[in-house]
C-alpha cells in the first residue's frame, strides 16, 4: 500500500510538471506574438526617429502643481529637453516629446533616457514615465517564473508591468499638452 501512494504521489508530480511546462511554453508563444509591437510601460527610455512624436504618460493619483519630464542623451547623461507643464489633475496626464532638442533641431534618431518630477504640495516627486517601447524579443526568467519582453535601449521588463499593448499613436481624445507644455 505505501509503494503505491508513492507511485501515485510521483505520478502527481510528473503531471503537475508536465502542466507547469505546458503553461510555460503557452506564455513564451503568446509572448513571442509580442515581438515588433509597441507596449506602454516604465522603462525609463523613450526613442525618437528625430521627427514622429513620442507619447509619454503620467499617472498622477493626486493631481500635481508642475511636472516636468527631463530627456537626457543616454550616452554622456546630459540633458537635451526639458518638458515643463502646469498644474495637472489627478489621472493620467499625456505628453509629448517632437523628437527635438533644446536647440529646436531634430535629436539623432535613437533611444535616451526620460525622468520626471511632479510637484506634490510643494514637495518634489521623482517618478519614471511611462512611454511606448518597441519589443524586439522575449525570454523566460526561470528565476521569477515570468515572461520578460526586452524592449529597446537594453531595458527587460516582465510583462507584468506591461499597461497596455498596441499602437503608441497620438489618440485624439487624449489630452495632449505638447503645446501647453513649456520647454527649457
Amino acid at each position: 500500500a505505501q509503494f503505491s501512494q508513492l507511485e501515485g504521489i510521483t505520478n502527481m508530480s510528473t503531471s503537475l510538471a508536465d502542466v507547469a511546462d505546458v503553461m510555460r511554453s503557452d506564455r513564451i508563444m503568446a509572448g513571442a506574438n509580442l515581438v515588433g509591437k509597441s507596449v506602454l510601460a516604465q522603462t525609463g527610455r523613450i526613442a525618437t526617429d528625430g521627427s514622429t512624436p513620442s507619447k509619454i504618460e503620467v499617472s498622477l493619483p493626486y493631481g500635481a502643481e508642475q511636472v516636468d519630464l527631463g530627456i537626457y542623451d543616454a550616452d554622456s547623461g546630459a540633458l537635451i529637453r526639458s518638458i515643463v507643464s502646469g498644474p495637472q489633475t489627478s489621472g493620467i496626464a499625456s505628453f509629448n516629446w517632437d523628437g527635438r532638442i533644446a536647440d529646436g533641431s531634430a535629436a539623432p534618431t535613437g533611444t535616451y533616457i526620460i525622468r520626471g518630477v511632479a510637484t506634490v504640495n510643494g514637495s518634489a516627486q521623482e517618478f519614471v514615465p511611462s512611454t511606448f517601447t518597441k519589443v524586439e524579443t522575449v525570454s523566460w526568467d526561470a528565476q521569477t517564473a515570468d515572461l520578460k519582453l526586452n524592449v529597446a535601449g537594453n531595458v527587460s521588463i516582465p510583462i507584468s508591468q506591461v499597461y497596455r499593448i498596441g499602437d503608441d499613436s497620438m489618440n485624439a481624445n487624449a489630452k495632449s499638452q505638447i503645446d501647453q507644455a513649456g520647454d527649457k
